[in-house]
């Protein structure tokens, strides 16, 4: 839908988001990654394939602002969109690269050093889920609707104490009815994905309008 609206859109293919398959034919695939196994007990690892990952945003915008046949980019128009950890990517790459001017957020946290030390230092949107349990859903999983809520208020906590230590515009929007897959289009294609931890969902086609038209 962006594109339909004259965006040009780059989707980075990379291989911690699960796999890729390289022109020659090799698949690259995470789980061939054995220090991601120590990701719990070794903070540095994460940090290492985060900056990685960050990098491919920045090579890809020198391929992109270089140039592509029958292409033309504006090197002082660019935004970084990233869904879960690949939104931390992208609010990293937002700190690092001078020609993303913002970046949208869905679902994710950021975990770049330099966004939680410093906040964010372009326009930021974000959009996070909001599942509808019921108590006896939440009684199941061993939290209390007081927990749940609470949850909820440090996510948006952590939000405010970024934007609050930059100068730029920070829009949050939490929706009701979606999941951490609702930010794709597992609605559609996989609404198993959805629906497997319970909860209210809304319909699928109401799902897509929502995300893609915020």
């Amino acid at each position: 839908r962006l594109a339909g609206e004259g965006y040009a859109v780059a989707i980075i293919d990379h291989p911690y988001g699960a796999s890729s398959i390289l022109p020659d034919g090799i698949i690259l695939s995470a789980s061939a990654d054995e220090a991601l196994s120590r990701i719990d007990e070794d903070p540095a690892v994460l940090a290492s394939r985060m900056a990685d990952w960050t990098a491919d945003i920045s090579v890809t915008l020198n391929e992109l602002i270089g140039g592509v046949k029958g292409l033309s980019i504006d090197a002082k128009r660019n935004v970084a969109i990233g869904h879960s950890i690949g939104d931390a990517a992208a609010l990293d790459a937002c700190a690092n690269d001078a020609r993303l001017k913002a970046c949208v957020n869905m679902d994710g946290a950021p975990f770049g050093e330099k966004v939680r030390d410093q906040g964010l230092s372009v326009n930021a949107f974000g959009i996070l889920t909001v599942a509808l349990y019921s108590d006896e859903e939440l009684a199941s999983r061993g939290r209390t609707r007081e927990q749940w809520d609470a949850m909820g208020k440090q996510i948006t906590g952590l939000w405010a104490e970024l934007a609050g230590s930059g100068e730029n515009e920070t829009v949050l929007l939490r929706v009701a009815g979606t999941g951490h897959m609702s930010f794709s289009d597992a609605p559609l294609v996989a609404p198993s994905l959805i629906t497997q931890f319970g909860g209210k969902p809304m319909e699928p086609s109401r799902d897509m309008d929502v995300i893609s038209g915020a």
